[in-house]
């Protein structure tokens, strides 16, 4: 039985300073819907020209409901060859501790293309395993511009 998890990728979206939106397909008598605030930190920093970057991603989920799990903290990193403002595309592992102490660790890949954002991820291991994750957060703030200073932080609000 596949529930469906919507949101943890979406801490990647800092990437582009756009919003994200992805789908993820489950039955969606058992799918679980939460809030999130995500924080992401870039290594060396977003700039117009593309360039290696590690992400790391940090932050809690809240109000859950439709499922077993009524919030958490996530924590996870990505990395890309060839990353910048404009696009790219980066992978990498989130990971959830629920509020109910159970953990679910979840491979993610995002692609972007200017202000978009593409995210697929599956439930590895832990609660949900098996299950699809997708996100939809907009951009609270960041860290640089990525024309005269790169983007080397970021924040998130939306709904998983």
């Amino acid at each position: 039985m596949h529930r469906r998890l919507r949101a943890l990728t979406a801490l990647v979206a800092a990437l582009t300073v756009a919003s994200l939106s992805t789908a993820a397909t489950a039955n969606a008598a058992t799918s679980t819907t939460c809030t999130t605030g995500i924080s992401a930190t870039f290594t060396p920093g977003l700039g117009t020209t593309g360039s290696a970057q590690t992400v790391a991603i940090t932050g809690k989920v809240a109000g859950c409901s439709g499922g077993v799990v009524s919030g958490g903290k996530i924590h996870g990193s990505m990395s890309s060859a060839n990353f910048s403002c404009a696009g790219g595309m980066a992978t990498g592992h989130l990971h959830v501790r629920w509020n109910t102490g159970v953990t679910s660790s979840i491979h993610v890949s995002v692609t972007l293309s200017g202000t978009s954002v593409a995210i697929a991820g599956k439930v590895k291991k832990g609660l949900f395993v098996g299950d699809t994750a997708g996100a939809s957060l907009r951009l609270t703030g960041l860290t640089g511009n990525c024309t005269t200073s790169p983007i080397t932080a970021a924040t998130f609000t939306g709904t998983f």
